[in-house]
């Protein structure tokens, strides 16, 4: 697994080693906006979409389908979300199967 990395929130993975991460506030967000790989994680993000819209379905397992739906209200709920990502919200909100 690596989605807890490529999908940083709030919260911890549940597989995730230790040192467990996780975006402990909105500051921390800001500081990896400020300092991360971020033209790396934009095109991973961007593939993700890609070849999840090929398919019709999100590419990754389902064990980190609830990863992405946490990533995904976390990131909105920022008001210094860069449009780039608002849009990949957008598209993976898109893929994620209906809850039940």
């Amino acid at each position: 697994h690596w989605a807890w990395w490529a999908f940083p929130a709030d919260m911890c993975g549940n597989s995730e080693p230790p040192p467990k991460t996780k975006l402990s506030s909105p500051a921390a967000a800001a500081e990896l906006l400020a300092r991360g790989p971020v033209a790396d994680w934009r095109k991973a993000l961007e593939l993700i979409c890609e070849l999840s819209e090929a398919r019709g379905q999100l590419v990754l397992p389902a064990a980190d389908h609830g990863r992405v739906a946490s990533f995904i209200p976390f990131w909105e709920g920022l008001e210094f979300t860069p449009a780039w990502l608002g849009i990949v919200l957008r598209r993976l909100e898109a893929l994620l199967p209906p809850r039940a």
